[in-house]
């Protein structure tokens, strides 16, 4: 039995055939209007309901026909998520993004934290492809996909840093296959919480997505043991080499 408490606002949403097979979280991002992260939020505290049976997982599909009821305590999430969406259109837009160098054949775009690569299944708006679509129209049909023209590597959307954008075919070929035989390596400056246990270490997981759409490392098997192989789950190779700069407190 959950219990809510007595001012919990309840909204209800009945799934069309439009959103069969949605993920929850995008479905639910989409109706109330706030981020993905904060439906995660709502999941983790027993606020999300499918057919009257609570959800516990974000990347649950939706059926056409299912009763998705969410709990809102004293509005006080709707309003934690529009302060939240406040501090990410502060903390970067798409207008702030910066060429750093151009030529005819590709751009080197600097990405500030805060800003998405490029629309996800809720149809985001302010993103680096609307940006660079409305500055080089051309781009549009360059690419293995039409959500990402022209682009041919990526950065999470809190991460800021160069990315290089081909503006033609031709040149887009040329820089993923560049990417593909391990000939550009990238560089990486992060905060870490927590104390490193080694100064310097290289990490070797293959990496692939999970069940729940989330990204997970698939540790190596050894594929010469006959009891091992059942375990083998596929997965892109992710080497990573790090070295601990500087330690805080």
């Amino acid at each position: 039995m959950v219990k809510y408490m007595k001012d919990a606002k309840k909204q209800q949403f009945l799934v069309k055939k439009s959103n069969q097979g949605e993920r929850l979280d995008v479905f639910l991002s989409k109706k109330l209007k706030v981020t993905r992260s904060q439906v995660q939020k709502m999941i983790d505290q027993d606020l999300v309901l499918a057919n009257k049976k609570l959800l516990k997982k974000a990347g649950s599909r939706v059926k056409e026909g299912d009763e998705i009821e969410a709990r809102l305590t004293n509005e006080r999430f709707v309003k934690d998520a529009k302060i939240k969406r406040s501090e990410d259109h502060k903390i970067g837009r798409s207008e702030d993004c910066k060429i750093v160098e151009e030529t005819d054949d590709y751009v080197v775009v600097e990405k500030p934290a805060g800003v998405l690569m490029h629309p996800t299944e809720a149809n985001e708006t302010d993103t680096l492809v609307d940006w660079l679509i409305k500055k080089y129209p051309e781009i549009k049909k360059v690419g293995d996909n039409q959500k990402r023209p022209g682009i041919v590597h990526r950065l999470d959307r809190e991460a800021s840093g160069l990315l290089v954008v081909a503006k033609n075919q031709k040149m887009f070929e040329h820089i993923k296959k560049q990417f593909q035989d391990r000939m550009i390596s990238k560089e990486y400056l992060v905060l870490v919480y927590g104390q490193m246990e080694r100064q310097h270490d290289t990490i070797n997981f293959a990496i692939d997505r999970g069940k729940d759409g989330r990204m997970a490392s698939r540790p190596k098997s050894n594929l010469l043991k006959l009891k091992s192989m059942r375990s083998v789950q596929p997965g892109k190779e992710a080497v990573t080499e790090f070295t601990v700069e500087k330690e805080y407190g």
